[in-house]
């Protein structure tokens, strides 16, 4: 099942506000990270980076602990991660059926328990 169009122009709106939010930070080097969860696809998450100053490899890697650690934290079964780099490529990475490990759970704890949650009714 796809994204309805309020969830896509949500998932575009997600995904500007992480860009913004690295842009205006005033470090070097950095990532801001989030993450969409949508009623329609439960099992489903939707992670967006933004990164500046940090090579692509790291961004790679970093993306998929995102990735890992989030099916942990949320209980989902399949995730996607969008990350801008630089504000001029993207790298995209998707993760299918995936069962976390001690690592991804105590990874999703360390990074996703203290993000602010909003609901957003579509």
């Amino acid at each position: 099942m796809a994204l309805n169009l309020n969830e896509r122009v949500q998932f575009g709106t997600q995904f500007n506000n992480i860009i913004d939010k690295n842009k205006n930070e005033s470090n070097d080097k950095n990532t801001a990270y989030g993450i969409m969860l949508s009623d329609s696809k439960p099992n489903f998450g939707y992670v967006f980076t933004s990164s500046k100053g940090i090579n692509r490899q790291e961004i790679i890697d970093r993306g998929m602990t995102l990735l890992t650690s989030a099916i942990a934290y949320f209980d989902l079964d399949s995730c996607i991660a969008v990350n801008d780099r630089d504000s001029k490529n993207f790298e995209v990475q998707y993760v299918l059926n995936y069962e976390p490990n001690e690592n991804d759970r105590s990874n999703g704890d360390n990074f996703w328990r203290h993000l602010k949650i909003n609901s957003v009714k579509i």
